[in-house]
């Protein structure tokens, strides 16, 4: 089976991955198969999208305590002079609330398993149109051999980031309250 696909840059990487996927032999000609292995693609794409959530809400809440922190922190750790623990936890904190940021920003290459322009091009007005488990069959394929692995890479690289912010809020609290030490306490 044969799908004109026109599409300029990756889009048409797109359709030709798509046009491959459905024109590979299939192994089952029960379409309940493919419309199974279809949802299961589906919910770890929903999944991944949770995971992705759930990580934007962490980098909120750390970005609202940290800065609550250097509220109460910054000004009484220079009260009296400024000292290198001072110094040294606003880089900590400038360094964490731009990684923390980059991870709330993070919005682009995301790969979601539906292109709907892609489903009505190459599927639904091919010629011929794709059967309903030929369509299954193919975007689960594309969902679970590209988009998955690609999103879980960027998920992966965010929890390291999310990680690195940890390390340096916390980083900045401590040489906040060794600042304040320093001045002899708090005010």
């Amino acid at each position: 089976m044969a799908f004109a696909v026109d599409r300029a840059g990756d889009d048409e990487d797109k359709g030709t991955e798509a046009v491959q996927a459905l024109e590979s032999e299939a192994k089952h000609s029960d379409p309940a198969t493919y419309a199974l292995f279809y949802e299961e693609a589906m919910r770890a794409i929903d999944q991944q999208r949770q995971t992705l959530a759930d990580v934007r809400a962490r980098a909120g809440v750390l970005l609202s305590g940290l800065v609550l922190a250097a509220s109460f922190m910054a000004s009484a750790s220079v009260r009296d002079q400024v000292n290198v623990a001072g110094v040294l936890a606003t880089v900590f904190f400038i360094a964490s609330t731009a990684v923390l940021v980059a991870l709330l920003r993070a919005k682009r290459g995301w790969r979601w398993g539906v292109d709907l322009q892609l489903v009505l091009g190459t599927y639904i007005e091919g010629d011929p149109p794709a059967t309903l488990a030929e369509i299954h069959r193919s975007r689960a394929y594309y969902v679970a051999y590209d988009d998955l692995p690609k999103n879980e890479d960027k998920l992966d690289a965010m929890h390291d980031l999310f990680g690195l912010a940890s390390t340096f809020g916390v980083a900045a609290v401590v040489f906040w309250l060794m600042a304040i030490a320093q001045q002899g306490g708090p005010a």
